[in-house]
This record gives structure tokens, sequence and C-alpha cells, in this order.
């Protein structure tokens, strides 16, 4: 299986073991330390920030999480605001931002080890572009991955090839200008779906990264990232 995801090293330190929140964690530090050693410091990225919208029990996967977006160049905020929905943040995180571009991980996603680089490569090339958008893998309870596509070339469904396809969301890097133009629902699921729908039109232009840049593990034990919340990203 790992032979087609090169770019998510940390994939290696989990095989063969129980698949558990402490595992992945330690599996997520692990990966950390070797990036480190292997790729060092990258230059910073002054036209995009992330922004995620936090859960404070998972804050020691976001400690691990802080220190790659750092290693990559990134500037980046975790919003651990509480008393209100999911899409009012995200609204808010895009209200705030002042890059030309913007990023909204979850907070339990993960990213390649050159995503940063990739990005960075490709604002040099094409800045101004609407967005930029690349691929997901989703772990689920031990299966083999689902291959996520994001594109405008696609609204949302499934391939025949068993792939998921989505029109750009906020995982995507969005042109911070049209992303606060949109409005989001004050819910807490399916606010992300909303928003894809709405932006669509605004969206002209993409670029289109190479190989998988985001993943996400799900167990029913609890996710990758310590927290013990049965909780499944929202596409």
């Amino acid at each position: 299986m790992l032979q087609y995801f090169v770019n998510f090293d940390y994939l290696a330190y989990v095989q063969g073991a129980p698949k558990s929140p402490e595992n992945y964690l330690a599996a997520h530090r692990k990966s950390r330390d070797d990036r480190f050693k292997l790729y060092g410091k990258q230059p910073k990225i002054d036209d995009v920030k992330i922004m995620i919208a936090a859960l404070e029990s998972r804050s020691a996967f976001h400690s691990v999480l802080a220190d790659e977006l750092t290693r990559q160049g990134f500037d980046f905020e975790f919003d651990y605001t509480e008393g209100i929905t999911i899409g009012e943040k995200r609204e808010k995180m895009y209200k705030r931002c002042n890059t030309a571009y913007c990023i909204q991980l979850d907070d339990d996603d993960w990213i390649s080890h050159d995503f940063g680089p990739r990005i960075y490569e490709a604002l040099r090339a094409y800045h101004g572009v609407d967005c930029l958008v690349y691929n997901e893998l989703v772990f689920m309870n031990d299966n083999s991955p689902t291959f996520t596509l994001w594109g405008l070339e696609f609204d949302i469904g499934r391939t025949q090839e068993g792939f998921y396809v989505y029109s750009p969301g906020p995982k995507m890097c969005i042109q911070t200008d049209i992303a606060q133009r949109i409005p989001f629902q004050y819910i807490n699921k399916g606010e992300d779906m909303a928003f894809r729908e709405a932006i669509k039109p605004f969206l002209k232009t993409q670029i289109r990264l190479p190989g998988w840049h985001i993943t996400y593990e799900y167990t029913s034990k609890g996710t990758s990232t310590g927290s013990q919340e049965h909780q499944v990203n929202g596409k």
C-alpha cells in the first residue's frame, strides 16, 4: 500500500501496529522529527495563511502539527473559540485573514512533507490564480484509503475508479478576497459543503499540485490526533 503514498512517510510508522489514537500520535511525532532531519526548514511562505478551527481535546496533536507547519514555512493560527458553530468560526477566520491566500485545514488533518514547497513554487509561478487544488487520502477503520480528488471540474460524486470528487472547499488554497465574499451557514456539519457550492461560480482558474498532500485517519476508538471523540471529517 505504501508505494502509493511516498509523501506520507509517517504511514510506515503505524504499519503492523494496532490502530489507536496513541499510535497515530506517536507516528506523527516520529514523522515530524524525521522530516526535520531529512528536509530541514523551508522558505517562509508570505502569501498564505493556514487557519484551523480547533478543539482543545486535540491539543497534543496540534503541537506536532504546529511544528511541521513552522518547518514548512507557513504562517498559521489555531482558533479555539467556544460557544459558536463551526460555520461561524470558519467565516470569522476568513474575515480576519490578511494574506493573499488562505487554507482552512481541519484540526485533525496531516500534511505531506512537501506541501509547503509545492504551494510556494506554484504561487511563484502562477500568482493571481484563484485557487490551488490538491488531493487527499482518508483512511477509515484500517480499510484501504479513500482517494479524494478536489477541483473545479468536479461537483460531488464518485468516479468509476472509486475516487471521491469534490469542488474546491476551505481545505484548498483559495484567494482570500474571494473566500471572504462567501457567507457560511452557522451550522456544525455540512458548512463546508454549502461553502463549496456557493464559492464555485466565483472561482475561474486553478492550478493542481501533483501528489497527495492532505491525509486523515479515523478509527472507531478515536481519531489520529489522540482525541477520544468519535468524529469523522465533514466533507
